[in-house]
């Protein structure tokens, strides 16, 4: 069945307060290159280099830290690594 997040042109991935990947549309499935359903439950940081990964889940917890207004990753080079493990440049929002 295709939900209606599917028809988005932008991937959309929901990381629990954990790190996990609570769901993701088709559009980050392909743009990952996982097959469908495949990104579920693994850890957000398995999308990133190696190198980029701990320091992400601290900002992934700041984050969540006292109510505030910020964008995500504004000001920072983001980028994402596919299933294949090339790279690509992400935007977060």
């Amino acid at each position: 069945m295709r939900l209606p997040v599917d028809a988005i042109p932008a991937g959309l991935i929901v990381v629990d307060e954990s790190g996990r990947i609570h769901s993701a549309n088709s559009t980050a499935e392909q743009l990952f290159r996982y097959a469908p359903g495949e990104l579920t439950g693994r850890p957000v940081e398995d999308l990133l280099p190696e190198n980029s990964r701990d320091p992400h889940r601290s900002l992934r917890e700041g984050f969540r830290a006292p109510d505030e207004s910020r964008p995500m990753g504004k000001g920072r080079a983001l980028v994402g690594l596919r299933a294949d493990g090339t790279s690509i440049p992400l935007e977060l929002g």
